[in-house]
């Protein structure tokens, strides 16, 4: 009893459960066992009792729709003839007939017999006496009705159906069928669990079917009323125990469920009602300890909140629901200048904010206090005495326990200084910008400048190399010519580094062939390192020949790194070697230089990738260079995703590997073509526009040798002025030219009408960047070439274009000029009517100018239709002018137009100079003709 005091309320009423829960299963699972036995039983004698009912009507349905379907055979005529013998029928003809009228699938065996048991048709395989037996019974009335008799042979058991024949009210005759009948199929879905069995019975005929065992078996014998048939239909004892107990079992789980179910809702419910109320009388004590001690620690950190809030050094205002202020600490007063009593029940953002301040970053403040969220931002603030100042802003919301908003904090902190700062800061980024940009303009202009002389330089250099000379003379030309490539080379390095400076270097990305560049290279330093007496080998480790980057600086990249080490390496060796490797599925281009040169020192490996740094200050002496070579690959390695790294020891050599990004290319790049001769044309015009005479001079000559006929412009506006007089197939256009440069000459020259719009326009330019170059492409030129031209450049330039320059070359040696036709000597009709044709000349003149300008318009779109449409107008006008010349080539021009083919664009020259004599010549005539006229009223 004292263990049961010392449990807890929870324990005691979960033990009289289970108590209560053991006695009331015990009691009732022996009276529900009970009576679930008796309710089982009788269950299962009425499941029997259906049973036997449904089998018995299956099988009398069975039997009367035989006798039904057979009976109506007795009544055929053929039949009744057949056995009364009023007519005489073939028994073939009555088989066929009795098949024939037979409705079930399966046949039964027939036999006919008369009145004097006679069998007409027998195809019963029956015992004869048997049947006859049978049939004389049905002749002589005992029965007058069907017999069905159970024929028994072996374990296969049929019916006989024996059925008189009726006409005129006396039995004629008789048929008997014999009906195949499979016991086990025609109750299969009875049987099929083998719990039952079914068997049939007929004591007159001697057969008495029933299960072997009939001690396993409870037999119900069912008379089925038809011909003392009788159904045996046995159930097994077994299943009947089975099903019972199935069911018993079932039952009992069902309680068993229900019983636990009971049991859980009484706990829970005893829980709530009885258990709960004990529990959280308990709870409520400790929470009420807990909650005291909760206040107290809170007081006490409210009381430090507020000393924080007060003596802190941010701004902090506290807000009401609607943002109406409600307290403010000392340092909101000491920042705005205003104390809490003038401020108390308005809005910060009406009081602080004035008409500098930022109006978008009001409109979130604002949408943030509306939708009850949190905002960080900075904006301009007003003083009480009206100085701005900066303040990052943090509000945030105070939600209580149901997520009613109560209050807003706002925590106010002064960025003056660091706006002040950053502004500082923004303007020496600018001005550094502005200082660099003003750097690479001015790194631009001086390349221009240099370029321009260093033009005339190389170019007579150039042209000197090809005059006789004498072996003193070519050996001060070659000096004169390397020191001016070696000037450009230094140059072209200054311009790299500063454009990869000021982060302005554009890589381009295209396929090419790798083995090609190490070719180039190999050619390159082949002669230089025989003359050195140093042993120059390529090694190739590539598996990916064909790739996409930019050529021009991978070369560049190895073409620096081999020039290095052949100046720092008086004797033994240059080794290169270029393999490909994956790395993370990235493909990375590794290039390895290595010497048995001087060497670096240690701590002067890092200080070789600085702009204008050697490793030793006496090396600049010794060995020349600008410091610059190794930097700009530092750099373009970096820029291509790579990086480069150097391994050396003084008097050791030095071992270089700079690794680069790559993508491997699936196709194959058409190889360069190697130019091996000098481009020639035979007197085809070129327009050269240089306002530089000494360059003009020389560009001159560099195309007059190759057989150009040229003509020398000094600017733009020249060149616009020539063209609309002179046809010239190309024209040679400098970039920087006084009054109209070339970029906008090359603009108006595309907006002229055909031919001078479709003119090949080369630019020429001193300048290095490849702005000017998009520039220029963009203006309208067709290609650019850079100063200091090279023979070997403008020749690789023309040979690209040599369609173009071949087609003016057949029409130069094969075209004849289109004349004018000759109107002084028009027809005599013209002579004698001058009227008539001024009024034809006339319409001439008003229709040909805006005719020529739908020419001209359709020409530019190469609309094919209208061109067709204007030319066939064009012919019209020029028969009544009997102008055999114009319709000669308009007809020509519209043979070109029907294959969708415009002339070449000197036959578009000619046929516009065609049109304009003939509109000249025709103003001459009508003047001559007014001036002459004396009969004004002759039409």
């Amino acid at each position: 009893m004292w263990q049961l005091k010392s449990l807890s309320t929870r324990k005691l009423f979960i033990l009289y459960i289970s108590l209560s829960a053991l006695l009331m299963g015990g009691v009732g699972g022996v009276v529900i066992y009970r009576q679930s036995v008796k309710v089982v039983a009788q269950i299962q004698k009425e499941t029997i009792q259906v049973e036997l009912q449904t089998a018995k009507s299956y099988l009398l349905q069975y039997i009367n729709n035989q006798e039904i379907a057979y009976r109506r055979m007795t009544s055929l005529p053929e039949v009744i003839n057949a056995v009364s013998g009023a007519q005489k029928i073939d028994t073939r003809t009555l088989t066929e007939r009795l098949a024939q009228a037979q409705i079930f699938t399966q046949k039964a065996q027939l036999a006919l017999f008369n009145s004097h048991s006679q069998a007409i048709i027998n195809q019963l395989d029956l015992p004869k006496n048997q049947v006859l037996k049978v049939v004389g019974r049905i002749l002589t009335g005992v029965p007058s009705d069907a017999i069905l008799q159970l024929v028994q042979r072996d374990q296969h058991q049929f019916f006989t159906l024996y059925l008189p024949v009726v006409a005129k009210q006396r039995i004629m005759g008789v048929m008997v069928a014999k009906l195949d009948f499979n016991l086990a199929y025609f109750f299969s879905t009875i049987t099929s669990s083998h719990n039952r069995w079914i068997g049939l019975s007929q004591p007159s005929a001697g057969i008495d079917l029933f299960p072997r065992d009939r001690s396993k078996w409870q037999v119900y014998e069912v008379p089925l009323g038809y011909s003392d048939l009788i159904m045996n239909y046995a159930v097994s004892t077994h299943a009947r125990i089975t099903q019972r107990n199935n069911l018993l079992y079932r039952l009992g789980l069902m309680l068993a469920l229900s019983a636990l179910l009971a049991l859980v809702l009484i706990y829970l419910l005893g829980q709530r009602m009885l258990v709960r109320p004990f529990q959280e009388l308990a709870r409520s004590r400790e929470q009420l300890a807990r909650h005291s001690q909760l206040l107290v620690e809170r007081e006490a950190e409210a009381k430090q909140l507020a000393q924080v809030a007060q003596h802190a050094h941010d701004a902090i205002v506290i807000c009401d629901p609607k943002g109406r202020i409600t307290w403010v600490n000392a340092a909101f007063t000491n920042l705005t200048g205003y104390n809490f009593e003038e401020v108390y029940g308005k809005y910060p953002g009406t009081l602080l904010q004035g008409p500098d301040s930022d109006y978008q970053t009001r409109q979130r403040i604002s949408e943030a206090l509306t939708t009850h969220q949190s905002i960080r931002t900075e904006v301009l603030n007003y003083r009480k005495d009206g100085h701005s100042y900066w303040v990052d802003i943090d509000i945030t919301p105070v939600l209580n326990s149901e997520g009613t908003l109560e209050s807003f904090i706002a925590v106010q902190r002064d960025i003056t200084e660091q706006r002040h700062l950053e502004e500082s800061l923004r303007q020496a980024l600018s001005r550094a910008k502005d200082a660099n940009t003003a750097k690479l303009r001015f790194l631009a202009q001086m390349s221009h400048e240099i370029r321009t002389p260093m033009n005339g330089v190389l170019g007579i250099a150039q042209l000197l190399e090809q005059t006789d000379l004498n072996p003193q003379q070519r050996h001060y030309l070659d000096d004169l010519y390397h020191s001016g490539q070696h000037m450009m080379v230094l140059l072209n390095d200054i311009l790299d580094f500063s454009k990869i400076d000021a982060q302005q270097l554009q890589l381009e990305a295209a396929p090419f062939s790798l083995p090609e560049v190490l070719d180039c290279v190999r050619s390159t330093y082949a002669a230089l390192s025989i003359q050195q007496g140093i042993k120059f080998t390529v090694k190739s480790q590539i598996k990916e020949p064909n790739i996409i980057a930019d050529r021009s600086r991978i070369r560049q990249i190895i073409l620096n790194l081999v020039s290095n080490s052949m100046k720092f390496t008086q004797q033994g060796f240059v080794e290169l070697t270029v393999k490909d490797i994956y790395i993370h599925q990235q493909l990375y281009l590794v290039i390895r230089i290595k010497d048995s040169g001087i060497g670096i020192e240690p701590n002067r490996q890092e200080q070789i990738f600085e702009a204008f740094t050697q490793a030793e200050s006496s090396t600049t002496r010794l060995y020349g260079g600008s410091g610059l070579g190794l930097a700009i690959v530092r750099q373009l390695c970096q820029a291509m995703g790579g990086d480069i790294r150097v391994r050396s020891k003084p008097g050791k050599g030095a071992i270089f590997t700079a690794t680069l990004q790559v993508t491997p290319s699936s196709a194959s790049p058409e190889p360069e073509k190697i130019i091996t001769s000098q481009f020639q044309v035979n007197q085809i015009p070129l327009l050269i526009a240089e306002d530089n005479r000494t360059n003009g001079m020389i560009i001159e000559a560099f195309f007059a040798k190759r057989g150009f006929q040229c003509t020398l412009v000094m600017n733009g506006a020249q060149a616009l002025e020539i063209i609309q007089t002179q046809n010239y197939p190309i024209i040679l256009m400098d970039n920087h030219m006084p009054e109209i440069d070339g970029i906008d000459a090359t603009r108006q020259i595309r907006r002229m009408k055909a031919p001078e719009c479709y003119a090949l326009i080369i630019g020429c330019t001193a300048d290095a960047y490849s702005d000017t170059r998009t520039e220029m492409l963009s203006a309208g030129v067709n290609d650019v070439l850079t100063k200091p031209l090279q023979n070997d450049a403008i020749d690789i330039l023309l040979h690209r274009y040599e369609p173009h320059f071949r087609k003016w070359q057949i029409w130069l040696e094969n075209t004849p000029e289109l004349g004018l036709a000759d109107l002084a000597e028009a027809p005599d009709w013209l002579t004698r009517r001058p009227y008539s044709f001024r009024n034809i000349a006339l319409n001439f003149l008003q229709q040909h100018t805006y005719l020529w300008d739908q020419l001209n318009a359709a020409i530019i779109d190469e609309n094919w239709l209208a061109i067709d449409e204007r030319l066939r107008e064009l012919n019209h006008q020029a028969q009544l002018l009997d102008a055999e010349q114009l319709m000669q080539a308009s007809q020509h021009f519209i043979r070109h137009i029907s294959k969708q083919k415009l002339p070449e664009m000197h036959w578009l020259r000619q046929f516009q100079h065609l049109q304009q004599n003939i509109h000249q010549r025709l103003h001459q005539w009508l003047q001559q003709i007014e001036n002459e006229s004396t009969d004004p009223s002759e039409t």
